[in-house]
C-alpha cells in the first residue's frame, strides 16, 4: 500500500458537506464538548481541514480549536461550568494560562487517515495562532481511543474527567538559529539553489544571494550564482566584520530522526548613515525615529537633530532571507538572534521589488512603511526587537486607562476626539458598544472601540455578504462594528490577534466597518485594509441602496490572509468593464492588491439604465478614497485623471499626457471604443467645425442656448443615438430643430428599438410631436463650418448613391465606437497586434505577455474558433463578466497558475437600454449571439411570447428551439430593472411556469413569489451547476445522491437547496422542511 500523503489548509464552509460525511456530531459533543460543525469552521479560533491530494483533494479530516474551554455536553450545567473551571485552573498549574492556551472543540478524521491526520492538523493549528504554547482537551478519558489521543498527554484527572495538552516544543519545536560557519557552505547550498530556481519563492530576490538573480541552467549547482564559493564567501566577511554584517542559519530536526537539517539562512547587515537619509526621504519613518537614535531629550524623533548627524543609525537590514516552504511561518525565529547580533540596533528593515512575492516575515513580524516619495517602488517593512516580547495580551478595557490610550494618540491632530470616544465606549454604564486594550509588559500599546448588536438585514440588500461571510453560523446579536483600532507601529503586527480578541470579549463573530465615500474621510485603520474583506456590492431593488463600503472580518478571515501583491497593475478605462477589473481584484478571496493604478480620462464613467455599476457602486468599491488605506501600502486603488499618450513595452512603461508616467508590471486595456466621426471626417482639434460627442456638447449646453436651436443633427444608429434625442430634448432642444440621421435601414438596436415603441404606441415613443421621422440609410461622408456658426454636412444615400445635403447648428456624433485614435497610435507604435481589434489569447494577453485587454476594444484569436464555430466579439459580451474573467487572469497569474489553453466560458446575457425621446424605457437583454445582427423576428425553430399593458407597457420573452430564453424585450412608462431582467436570460423557460404563454401581462406573471429565486443573482450559477450534474457519469451521480432519482426530481433538490441557502434573501419562499 502506498503511503498516505496529506497537506492543510484553513477550514471554508463548503468543506462542511464532506466532513458530514464522517462527523459523527453526537459523538465529538460527547467527547470535546457542545458542537456545531458550520459554527466551528466559521468562529472557532482556528479550524484546519487535511486533505488528500492524490485524491481530488478530498477532506479527510478537521481539527478546531478555540480560546474558551468549550461546555461539556450531557451533564448538568453547574456540573460542567466546575468541570471547565477545574480544567483552567489545572493548565494554569502547569505552565500553560489562558492568554497562551487554547482548546480542541472538535477533531474527526475519516477512516484510514488515523494515523497521518492529526500531527499535521496540530502544526497548522499553532503556525496560525503564534501566541499559543499549548493546545488543550478537557474530555473523559475516552478521548485517548481518539485518533487525537496519541499526540497529547495527560497532564491531571478527576474521576470522569481529564487534562490533555500538545505543547508547541513538542508539535513546531522553534528553529535552532545560530551563526554560520563557512564549513555551512556545501549543507546550505541545496536550499540556496532551489531558492533560485524557484521564480515563485517567498521574497523574490530577497530569498537569493545578494546580487544574484534567478538561476540560469549553468548556475544552479552553484545556488544561482555563477560563482560557486559565493555563499562562502558571505559567511566569511560576515565572520571578518560582525559588528557591520552577520550571516545566520536555521535547523530543524528530520521527523523523529534527531538529525538536525537547515531550513534557513539569513544575511542581515547594519544601515548605514547614506541609507538611513536615504529610506528617510521615500518613506515615512517617523515611528521608527528615523532609523536613528532617540534624541537626547527623549522627545519624538525626526532624524534632523545636529546631534543626530554625528550618529551611526540604529537599525539592521535583511539582505538575504532564504527559507524552506515548510518552515516559512517561524521565520520570525531569526529576528531574536539578528537583534542579539547588534545589541545596538533597535530597528529592522527588509525591502522588497514590486514583483516580489509575498514574503512572511514581512507579515508575521514587520509593518509596511507608507512611502513619500511616488518614485518609491520597493515596498519597505520596518519592526522593532520590542515587537517580539511576549506577554502580549488583550482585555477589556477600563477607566483607568484613559491616561495610557492619551500618551498612546499622542501627536494625532484629533487626540482628544478619539481619547472622549474610547473613554465613552469602555464606560461600564454603555451597553451599546465595547472597548478592549493590548497590553505589553503592563503598558497599552493599543485599542480598539467597537459597537454591539449591529443590524445586518439591511446590508445584506445591497452586500454580497455571503460570499464573504458564512451569516448561517452567526447569532442574531453577533454583529458588531468597528469604530477605531489604534496599534503602537511597534506591535502592529499583531493587529489580527487584537481584533479576534476584541470579538471574543465583545461575544461577537464578525466585525463589519463601514467607509463612507470622499478624500475628507479618515482612512480606515491598518487591520480593516489589510485583514478585512471588503464586501462586493449587489444591486439593492429595495429602493434604499449603500452609499460606503463594506468590510468584514471573522475568525476564519483572519486565519485565511490573502497572499499580498505588490506587482504594479495599471489599468487604463473607466467604463464597466475596467470597473469590473477592480471589483474583481478588490473583491477576491485570494490575493490583497496593494498597488494598482486607474487611468481614467476624464474620470468614472458611471450609470446609465441598463450600467451595472452606479456611484453607489463606486462607493461600495471605495474608489473615492483610494479603496483602502494606502498610505500604509493596503489593498486600494490610485486614480489617474489623464490619457495615455506613450506605451514602451520594454520598460514596462506607460505615458500620459500630464506629463507622468506609470511603470507596470500587467497593463490592462479596457478603454472601450467610442465615437471618432471627427477623426474618420479628418477634424483635427484646431477645427472648430462643430461635431460633437453629446457628452461634450451636453457639458456646455445652457437651458437658454437649447432653446434658441433651430436645428441639430443626431447621427448614428447606436443606442448612444436614441439616447442622445432624448437628452437633448430634456435639455431644452425644440422637437422641431432634432433630427436623427441613421446610417442604416435594419439589422441594428436603433430599428428594434423602433419596433418595440412601435408596440407600446403607435406614435410619440420613438419621436415626439413635432419632431420630424429618423432619416435611414444616409452616411455621413463630410462635414464643415458654415460661416457665421453652424455646420454644413454631406451624407451619401446607401440606396442610390446620391448626395445629400443638410445644415445645422450642431451635428451630434454618436457612431458605432472605435478606439481612439492617439490610444492606437501608442499600441501600433508598441507592436500591439491590432485587427480591428486588440487581439488577445485565452488569458485575454495580447502578444505582449504583460499586457492584457477586454472589453469594447478586444477580440480572442481567430485559432481559437472551433471548426463550424465562432466566436463572439467581446463587445458582445457582458461587459462585468469579461472585466471578472480578465482580473481571474491576472489572480491565477500571481498565484503561479498556468494560463488558461482556452477561452472561459461566457454565461452572462448583456443588457442594453435607454430613455426614448417619448419619455419611454427600451429594453433589450440576450444571448452574445443575438447582438450580431439585432433582429425582431424570433429565433429560428423557437417562439416569440408578447404581451402588452396600459399600465406595464409592451414585454417580450424570446424562446429559442431547445426552450431557453434567449432574449427579453422591454418598452414602457415604468422603469424596468436590466439586471433583474437579464436573470432570466439564458435559462429554460420551464423556469418560468406552465401558464407563460397565456399570462395577461409577462412582467405581473414574472413578479409573482413562486418566480424570486430564479431572479436571485446566484440562481442562473446553480442552475449550470445542475446541468453538469447532470450530464454527469451515473456513477458520479450515485455517490451525489442518496438513492435513485430522476433528472426532474434532481433539480428540484437543487432548487430547494438553493432557496434554503439563500432564505434571508427570499424571505417570501416557504422552505420545505428536512425529512
Amino acid at each position: 500500500m502506498s503511503t498516505l500523503t496529506v497537506v492543510t489548509r484553513p477550514a471554508r464552509p463548503d468543506d462542511a458537506v464532506q466532513l458530514d460525511g464522517f462527523v459523527d456530531g453526537s459523538h465529538q459533543g460527547k467527547v470535546y464538548g457542545r458542537f456545531n460543525l458550520g459554527q466551528l469552521i466559521e468562529n472557532a479560533t482556528a479550524t484546519v481541514v487535511v486533505i488528500d491530494p492524490k485524491h481530488d483533494d478530498a477532506v479527510v479530516g478537521f481539527l478546531s480549536v478555540t480560546r474558551d474551554i468549550p461546555l461539556p455536553f450531557g451533564v448538568p450545567k453547574d456540573r460542567g461550568l466546575e468541570r471547565m473551571q477545574w480544567a483552567k485552573s489545572e493548565a494554569s498549574a502547569v505552565g500553560y494560562p489562558s492568554d497562551v492556551a487554547a482548546w480542541v472543540a472538535g477533531c474527526g478524521v475519516k477512516a484510514g487517515y488515523e494515523k497521518v491526520a492529526v500531527a499535521p492538523m496540530l502544526k497548522a493549528a499553532f503556525q496560525l495562532l503564534p501566541h499559543l504554547d499549548a493546545v488543550l482537551i478537557a474530555a473523559p478519558p475516552e478521548v485517548e481511543r481518539e485518533p487525537v489521543g496519541t499526540s497529547f498527554v495527560k497532564m491531571a484527572r478527576t474521576m470522569k474527567f481529564a487534562l490533555y495538552a500538545a505543547s508547541r516544543e513538542s508539535v513546531l519545536p522553534r528553529l535552532r538559529v545560530r551563526l554560520a560557519r563557512v564549513d555551512d557552505h556545501d549543507d546550505l547550498l541545496p536550499l540556496v539553489a532551489s531558492a533560485a530556481n524557484d521564480p515563485y519563492a517567498a521574497g523574490g530576490p530577497l530569498s537569493r544571494l545578494p546580487g544574484g538573480s534567478e538561476a540560469s541552467t549553468s548556475d544552479r549547482a552553484s545556488g544561482g550564482m555563477g560563482d560557486e564559493y559565493a555563499l562562502a564567501t558571505l559567511i566569511s566577511r560576515a565572520l571578518d566584520d560582525p559588528g557591520k554584517k552577520c550571516v545566520l542559519v536555521a535547523e530543524a530536526e528530520e521527523g523523529k530522526t534527531g538529525k538536525m537539517s537547515f531550513v534557513g539562512v539569513m544575511a542581515v547587515e547594519a544601515v548605514d548613515v547614506e541609507e538611513a537619509a536615504s529610506l528617510a526621504g521615500k518613506y515615512d519613518l517617523a515611528a521608527y525615529d528615523n532609523l536613528m537614535p532617540a534624541p537626547d531629550d527623549d522627545g519624538p524623533g525626526d532624524g534632523n537633530d545636529e546631534d543626530n548627524a554625528t550618529k551611526e543609525p540604529v537599525a539592521i537590514r535583511v539582505t538575504m532571507l532564504c527559507v524552506d516552504g515548510a518552515y516559512e511561518s517561524q521565520s520570525a525565529d531569526f529576528l531574536d538572534h539578528a537583534f542579539d547580533a547588534f545589541p545596538e540596533k533597535d530597528f529592522c528593515v527588509l525591502t522588497l521589488p514590486p514583483q516580489a512575492p509575498e514574503l512572511p516575515l514581512a507579515t508575521l513580524a514587520m509593518r509596511r512603511v507608507a512611502p513619500t516619495d511616488p518614485e518609491a517602488d520597493d515596498a519597505l517593512h520596518a519592526c522593532h526587537r520590542a515587537g517580539q516580547l511576549r506577554g502580549f495580551t488583550v482585555r477589556l478595557a477600563k477607566d483607568d486607562d484613559y491616561e495610557e490610550v492619551w500618551d498612546l494618540l499622542e501627536g494625532m491632530s484629533d487626540q482628544e476626539e478619539l481619547c472622549t470616544a474610547f473613554a465613552d465606549a469602555a464606560a461600564t454604564s454603555n451597553t451599546s458598544q465595547a472597548a478592549v486594550v493590548a497590553i505589553c509588559e503592563g503598558q497599552v500599546v493599543g485599542y480598539a472601540t467597537v459597537t454591539l448588536g449591529t443590524e445586518i438585514s439591511s446590508l445584506a440588500q445591497c452586500f454580497d455578504l455571503t460570499k464573504v461571510v458564512d451569516v448561517g453560523a452567526h447569532g442574531q446579536s453577533a454583529f458588531v462594528e468597528l469604530e477605531d483600532c489604534v496599534m503602537n507601529p511597534i506591535f502592529a503586527h499583531k493587529r489580527r490577534f487584537v481584533m479576534c480578541e476584541a470579538m471574543r470579549l465583545s461575544r461577537a463573530t464578525c466585525v463589519l466597518y463601514q467607509l463612507a465615500p470622499g478624500e475628507e474621510e479618515p482612512p480606515p485603520p491598518d487591520v480593516v485594509s489589510l485583514d478585512f474583506r471588503l464586501v462586493a456590492g449587489r444591486r439593492s431593488h429595495t429602493g434604499f441602496d449603500a452609499h460606503f463600503a463594506l468590510y468584514a472580518f471573522t475568525n476564519r478571515i483572519s486565519n485565511s490572509p490573502r497572499a499580498a501583491i505588490n506587482s504594479r497593475i495599471v489599468v487604463v478605462g473607466s467604463n464597466e468593464a475596467a470597473l469590473a477589473v477592480l471589483d474583481r481584484l478588490l473583491t477576491n478571496n485570494q490575493c490583497a492588491f496593494n498597488n494598482v493604478t486607474l487611468v481614467t480620462n476624464g474620470g468614472l464613467a458611471v450609470g446609465g439604465v441598463a450600467s451595472r455599476y452606479n456611484r453607489a457602486s463606486i462607493a461600495k468599491l471605495a474608489l473615492e478614497n483610494g479603496g483602502g488605506n494606502t498610505s500604509t501600502g493596503a489593498a486600494g486603488v490610485a486614480l489617474a485623471d489623464a490619457a495615455v499618450v506613450g506605451l514602451d513595452r520594454e520598460g514596462r512603461c506607460v505615458y500620459l499626457d500630464d506629463d507622468s508616467m506609470l511603470m507596470y508590471e500587467m497593463l490592462v486595456l479596457v478603454p472601450g471604443r467610442g465615437d471618432q466621426t471627427r477623426h474618420r471626417l479628418g477634424l483635427t482639434l484646431e477645427d472648430e467645425t462643430p461635431v460633437e460627442r453629446v457628452v461634450d456638447l451636453m457639458a456646455n449646453l445652457t437651458k437658454e442656448d437649447a432653446q434658441r436651436l433651430k436645428a441639430v443633427i443626431v447621427y448614428g444608429d447606436t443606442m448612444e443615438a436614441i439616447g442622445a434625442a432624448r437628452r437633448l430634448l430634456t435639455a431644452g432642444v425644440p422637437a422641431a430643430a432634432l433630427r436623427v440621421v441613421s446610417p442604416t435601414e435594419e439589422g441594428t438596436l436603433f430599428a428594434v428599438a423602433e419596433a418595440a415603441a412601435s408596440k407600446l404606441r403607435a406614435t410619440e415613443s420613438h419621436t415626439v410631436a413635432g419632431q420630424p421621422a429618423p432619416e435611414k440609410g444616409l452616411t455621413l461622408t463630410g462635414a464643415s463650418a458654415v460661416p457665421g456658426g453652424g455646420v454644413h454636412a454631406v451624407f451619401s444615400r446607401a440606396a442610390t448613391g446620391e448626395s445629400v445635403e443638410m445644415d445645422a447648428d450642431f451635428l451630434v456624433a454618436c457612431d458605432r465606437g472605435d478606439c481612439d485614435p492617439a490610444l492606437f497610435k501608442c499600441l501600433n507604435d508598441a507592436e500591439i497586434v491590432y485587427d480591428g481589434h486588440v487581439v488577445i489569447d485565452a488569458a485575454f494577453r495580447t502578444n505582449d505577455p504583460d499586457v492584457y485587454a477586454t472589453g469594447d476594444i478586444a477580440k480572442f484569436s481567430r485559432r481559437y474558433a472551433t471548426a463550424g464555430g465562432k466566436l463572439q466579439p467581446l463587445d458582445r459580451h457582458d461587459p462585468k463578466e469579461s472585466g471578472f474573467l480578465l482580473a481571474d487572469s491576472l489572480i491565477d497569474r500571481v498565484r503561479g497558475v498556468r494560463p488558461r489553453d482556452a477561452p472561459p466560458a461566457f454565461n452572462a446575457p448583456k443588457c442594453e437600454s435607454v430613455i426614448l425621446p417619448g419619455k419611454c424605457q427600451f429594453l433589450f437583454v440576450a444571448r452574445p449571439a443575438r447582438f450580431e445582427r439585432p433582429s425582431w423576428d424570433a429565433p429560428p425553430g423557437g417562439r416569440a411570447i408578447e404581451t402588452r399593458s396600459d399600465e406595464r407597457g409592451y414585454a417580450r420573452i424570446d424562446v429559442d428551439a431547445d426552450g431557453i430564453v434567449s432574449a427579453f424585450y422591454y418598452c414602457g412608462d415604468v422603469k424596468v430593472d436590466s439586471q433583474r431582467m437579464g436573470c432570466i436570460v439564458g435559462l429554460p423557460v420551464s423556469y418560468l411556469g406552465e401558464d407563460l404563454s397565456s399570462a395577461a401581462c409577462l412582467l405581473t406573471h414574472l413578479d409573482q413569489d413562486a418566480f424570486a429565486a430564479v431572479f436571485h443573482e446566484g440562481f442562473a450559477q446553480a442552475h449550470r451547476s445542475a446541468v453538469t450534474l447532470l450530464s454527469a457519469p451515473k456513477d458520479a451521480l450515485a455517490e451525489s445522491f442518496l438513492g435513485a432519482q430522476n433528472d426532474g426530481a434532481m433539480v428540484q433538490d437543487i432548487v430547494i437547496d438553493f432557496v434554503r441557502r439563500h432564505a434571508s434573501d427570499l424571505p417570501m419562499l416557504a422552505i420545505p422542511s428536512r425529512a
